[in-house]
């Protein structure tokens, strides 16, 4: 299993798709401030009401009143949320945005109230989400499994075989960012308050992982089987999978910040396929390696910090540094510029974003 290669192959293609669809100006200011992260556009269903249609409207409120979404109201949905609940979306806490200054708030306000109504939303299905992500996973097992990947390799060579590999992965990862914003956003449970901020710890955690797993090298990487022959060292003394173990926690930390049937589809997959790859990869390095793979599974764990806990290896800290630096920065990069620009919303909560 290579997801590096599939994964750098797929994020060129998605960039693409990206840059050619720049949200306009409204919208823009809408990601901006995370509003499309809980609220569409178009009168589709999501995780908060739709701002299509809503100035002007009356609103019936939890507390048996109504209340017109004029622009007061507007500025004070915004500024205090939870004092003008709309009935049936009491279970779904909304951040106030106090942090706003006074221009700012004027253009979402002004933003909200050019909207204009629509009289059917766009009908979105999550099958084709959920087929890119299921293609993904599955192809990453069927095409590294014994039967297909011994024939496949001798015939086309080990480069024609990973060149292949890529191109039947990278595809449905791809198409994963395309049909990712056609899936419906159906709420299955509510987030906790603090999710976003463990969800930025936990994704700091992945990308040291990631960084320091496809930077040392490892007998369970594709290509580098002789690597058993070395005592581990650095990371691989914590893990001997820490490439995969940085994407389940990729996972978690998504299904702990976002509580929508899309996000349990692709970041179950994701789980599924990093925790899966672990045992998929230690039965197949069994079978190559025999008695080599033993003795370095002895000094190793599956487990993050299980060998070292048992005395089996000693906690090897050496080159951590630059790497830990690298990790820092990526998690610094992706939350304030590139989820935003990528995904359409913002990493950040709100007040933690800058104003660019």
């Amino acid at each position: 299993m290579r997801p590096l290669a599939t994964l750098s192959f797929a994020f060129v293609l998605a960039l693409s798709a990206r840059a050619a669809a720049d949200p306009p100006a409204d919208e823009a200011l809408f990601e901006r401030h995370g509003c499309t992260a809980c609220h569409s556009l178009d009168g589709a269903p999501h995780l908060g009401p739709t701002l299509a249609g809503l100035a002007g409207r009356e609103r019936p409120l939890a507390d048996g009143t109504t209340a017109r979404a004029d622009a007061a109201y507007l500025r004070a949905a915004l500024l205090a949320p939870r004092q003008q609940v709309v009935r049936g979306w009491e279970g779904v806490p909304m951040p106030a945005y106090g942090h706003l200054e006074g221009p700012e708030l004027d253009r979402i306000v002004a933003a909200i109230q050019a909207l204009p109504s629509v009289d059917a939303p766009p009908e979105k299905a999550l099958w084709p989400l959920a087929l890119s992500v299921g293609l993904f996973v599955l192809l990453h097992f069927l095409l590294s499994s014994r039967p297909i990947r011994g024939p496949l390799a001798r015939r086309l060579g080990e480069g024609g075989f990973m060149g292949l590999y890529a191109l039947a992965t990278g595809a449905p990862f791809a198409a994963i960012f395309f049909t990712w914003g056609m899936a419906p956003i159906v709420p299955v449970y509510t987030p906790p308050s603090w999710g976003a901020h463990l969800t930025l710890t936990l994704m700091a955690v992945a990308f040291f992982f990631l960084v320091a797993g496809f930077t040392t090298p490892s007998p369970t990487l594709a290509g580098m089987q002789r690597q058993v022959e070395n005592a581990p060292r650095g990371i691989l003394t914590v893990t001997r999978h820490p490439g995969l173990w940085g994407f389940a926690l990729w996972a978690v930390a998504h299904l702990v910040a976002n509580g929508d049937l899309r996000t349990l589809v692709l970041a179950g997959g994701i789980l599924v396929l990093a925790l899966g790859g672990m045992v998929h990869i230690d039965a197949r390095r069994q079978r190559e390696l025999g008695a080599d793979w033993e003795r370095f599974a002895r000094q190793t764990s599956r487990t993050p910090f299980l060998a070292v806990l048992r005395g089996r290896t000693r906690l090897d800290v050496r080159g951590w540094g630059w790497r830990l630096l690298v990790a820092l920065a990526l998690t610094a990069l992706v939350a304030l510029f590139l989820h935003r620009w990528l995904i359409g919303v913002p990493a950040l909560p709100p007040g933690w974003a800058p104003a660019w």
